[in-house]
């Protein structure tokens, strides 16, 4: 896949391949990336146990949760019955894609196995539809890094403001501001163009967007 390529693509399976030969899908970026395909459609997440999953397995990728409550949360998960009356027709894979925000490793294989849609004849989601967005937040969390070699920032010199409207923006969901990032990341020495257009453009931002991730350190 080309850098082109992964730009303009909503083949999902594709992506995972070019992130994981990249050597950049870890655990915890694959975590938030399930756990936002799973916020796009929290309404048709309607069961208790699968809500509750999704919030579990975002704080235990942030290291917030003990890995006990982790698996109590999977177990859980894993008792929602096929018998709930669910408005997705084939809510399994809704049940599973949820289900792998709590597992115990989240890796590309199980992730190929969820967005592999020659195999399910569907979207894990219930929804083709959700294909291109899905794809969005791939490349929010992963940026150009399949392609480009990123180096860390060193926070010392990025002004304190800045570090802090992009705590802010993760921990209380303030994605809107994400041009407001993009402005004040515009005034760095460390911030690139791509950088700053990622955070200016239109596309939906995420927990675990690759920007925020360089500026907060996290990975």
């Amino acid at each position: 896949m080309t850098e082109q390529e992964w730009l303009s693509t909503t083949d999902l399976c594709a992506m995972l391949f070019q992130a994981h030969d990249a050597h950049i899908d870890s655990d915890r970026k694959l975590r938030l990336l399930l756990i936002a395909c799973c916020r796009r459609i929290w309404n048709n997440l309607s069961h208790p146990q699968l809500r509750a999953a999704v919030k579990i397995g975002e704080r235990y990728a942030e290291g917030e949760v003990s890995d006990p409550e982790r698996s109590n949360a999977f177990l859980s998960a894993v008792r929602v019955t096929d018998n709930f009356n669910h408005p997705v027709r084939d809510w399994t894979w809704v049940r599973e894609l949820a289900k792998g925000t709590v597992a115990h490793h989240v890796g590309y294989v199980s992730l190929l196995a969820l967005f592999d849609d020659d195999w399910l004849k569907s979207n894990p989601t219930g929804n083709f539809a959700e294909r291109p967005f899905q794809a969005d937040l791939m490349r929010d969390v992963f940026g150009l890094l399949p392609f480009r070699t990123m180096r860390k920032i060193d926070r010392r010199r990025t002004n304190a403001a800045t570090r802090k409207l992009a705590g802010e923006i993760y921990s209380k969901r303030l994605f809107r501001l994400m041009p407001a990032l993009g402005d004040s990341l515009a005034e760095s020495p460390v911030a690139t163009d791509e950088m700053i257009a990622h955070c200016r453009a239109s596309t939906a931002h995420v927990r675990g967007c690759w920007v925020l991730d360089l500026v907060l350190g996290k990975r």
